[in-house]
């Protein structure tokens, strides 16, 4: 059966956005280890944007930002202290992950896709993580008390167990859409 590749492109965005949505919605509940909250909704963003693109990856990740905006630590902890620069941060940071994660695929051309995979999805966190701090660092400073907090509690413990976590997740489920998924996957 020859399916219209747009078709199965719209179809394939739509269930990683279904899939960015829930997982981010239910990563406080099922991904929080004490301080660590490991953003879930990243996996399928990056994969998104591995499979569909670097746009594909844009929009999966403004998609996921409208989650963390709409989320109870934001709404409670940011949104108070400024509204503007909240709903700019959220969108923007995981925008550009997206995003960032797509080109960073398409550029690195080795015939293994999981070395592909994992070195998009190393690069997906760091952006994310990184325009979060520089955000805190703009607009939010009284919410963490001083860079310290900030540095020790979002770089050096949640940054990195993210990044592993996330990581290790994709290229697994890259591995599992390959084998399993191949009919839903545009044609290379």
């Amino acid at each position: 059966m020859n399916r219209n590749p747009k078709i199965k492109k719209i179809t394939g965005i739509s269930v990683m956005m279904a899939l960015t949505i829930v997982l981010q919605i239910v990563a406080p509940y099922i991904a929080k280890f004490g301080i660590v909250e490991i953003a879930l909704g990243l996996i399928p963003m990056i994969l998104g944007a591995c499979i569909y693109g670097p746009l594909a990856g844009l929009f999966l990740g403004v998609v996921l930002g409208l989650v963390i905006l709409l989320s109870p630590a934001t709404l409670t902890f940011f949104v108070p202290v400024n509204p503007v620069a909240t709903i700019f941060l959220c969108l923007l940071k995981t925008g550009l992950a997206g995003l960032t994660s797509g080109f960073i695929y398409r550029l690195v051309k080795t015939k293994n896709s999981l070395v592909n995979v994992g070195v998009a999805s190393v690069v997906s966190p760091i952006v994310n993580t990184g325009l979060y701090i520089l955000g805190v660092i703009a607009f939010f400073m009284e919410v963490y008390g001083d860079i310290t907090a900030l540095l020790t509690t979002t770089l050096l413990v949640n940054f990195l167990i993210e990044l592993a976590v996330v990581s290790l997740l994709v290229v697994a489920f890259e591995r599992i859409l390959k084998v399993y998924g191949s009919k839903f996957l545009p044609e290379e």
